[in-house]
């Protein structure tokens, strides 16, 4: 049931990155399957619509091979959390969605509809992945859309996986959604993880996708929050960081920032013929239990703060490849020293033959990019 009031349009909730892997498990389990958003809750039932990114497949099964990286999913009975989270949409396009494969990612969408949740951004097709989620709220029909960067995941024709984050197939998919829908909200999925400011390609691509049409932006990955950027009549959200995760006592995630969160409030309101947007962010803290919850009020005050800061260094382009060129030139490090170990361990062959796949693919590609032209691009 709507909770919008007659004088106001729908309020819609963002969340960020959602897993249920890792030492959740162990919470969900402890504690029982409503605690991971009980404090988190009562805020989400303040809004007609609420949305997070699900960065896990829901499933009691293992991949049909073994993984070249750590896989994230949580078994049947832990992903039953999500029936009492409060959260009424997931986005499935990202990277680790398909780690189990086609099966892993049919048993999350079994899983989503009998919670009763809806989802969009990945499917059995590339059709069903790129197909929108059509919304009615209040009148205001909403159209959801998602993509993610990483091509190990993508779908194709006759294959299972993510829609594809293609400038061109984007483009066209907002287009055609704006065909029968009031309020297009496009949620990406990219850019390298734990920087203070997104790429300058994914800023362009960001803003070209509200020149075409889409009214609001939602970006995740990164793993912490980065800046919102009004942009023409619309609203480009760069990173909401982590949600539901664990971040304590995991080295690779254990990092300043990494446990900031938010849900960020958005207000919709016809106007002279058009919808204007006003956002308002609830800062809140990933704790001990993996959970999010609200921040005590100086903490907020602190948070608010940092967003304001990381919002207007968006508007300084020298300050945003700045962050790029460091952000890159770190890559170029890692890939020297993870070069050096597989040569050291596998031989040159197979280590020539791992990093020629690596810079195959357009999401290494575009920090190598930056690299090269001093974070212009």
């Amino acid at each position: 049931m709507s909770k919008t009031s007659p004088a106001h349009g729908p309020s819609i909730g963002f969340v960020g990155d959602l897993c249920l892997s890792l030492d959740v498990i162990n919470t969900v389990r402890h504690y029982g399957p409503e605690f991971p958003f009980e404090r988190a809750r009562p805020l989400y039932e303040q809004l007609d619509l609420v949305v997070g990114n699900l960065e896990c497949c829901i499933t009691d099964d293992g991949p049909n091979e073994p993984p070249q990286r750590p896989p994230l999913s949580t078994p049947i009975d832990v992903g039953e959390a999500l029936k009492f989270s409060g959260i009424d949409a997931f986005g499935l396009a990202n990277n680790h969605v398909m780690d189990f494969g086609a099966n892993g990612l049919r048993s999350t969408m079994e899983h989503l509809d009998k919670c009763g949740a809806r989802y969009f951004g990945a499917g059995m097709t590339l059709g069903e992945a790129e197909a929108p989620l059509g919304i009615e709220i209040a009148g205001l029909r909403l159209a959801l859309l998602g993509a993610s960067e990483f091509t190990g995941s993508w779908a194709l024709e006759g294959r299972a996986g993510v829609a594809p984050l293609s400038e061109r197939r984007l483009l066209k998919r907002i287009i055609e959604a704006k065909k029968k829908c009031d309020f297009v909200i496009m949620c990406l999925h990219a850019d390298l993880e734990f920087v203070r400011h997104p790429a300058p390609w994914r800023q362009r691509l960001c803003r070209l996708l509200i020149e075409q049409g889409a009214d609001v932006v939602i970006q995740h990955h990164p793993h912490v929050c980065q800046g919102l950027e009004r942009y023409g009549d619309g609203l480009i959200v760069y990173s909401l960081g982590n949600h539901l995760f664990q971040v304590r006592g995991l080295e690779y995630l254990d990092r300043p920032g990494t446990d900031n969160s938010m849900l960020l409030q958005v207000d919709l309101s016809r106007r002279d013929g058009s919808i204007a947007v006003n956002a308002v962010a609830h800062h809140m803290r990933i704790d001990w239990t993996h959970r999010p919850v609200p921040c005590a009020p100086g903490e907020a005050d602190y948070q608010r703060q940092e967003l304001e800061e990381l919002s207007g260094e968006l508007l300084d382009r020298c300050a945003v490849r700045r962050v790029w060129r460091a952000t890159c030139r770190q890559q170029i490090c890692d890939l020297v020293f993870s070069s050096y170990y597989a040569l050291r361990k596998r031989g040159l062959v197979a280590m020539l033959k791992e990093n020629i796949a690596l810079l195959r693919t357009p999401e290494h590609r575009r920090w190598i990019y930056g690299f090269l032209s001093a974070g212009f691009l």
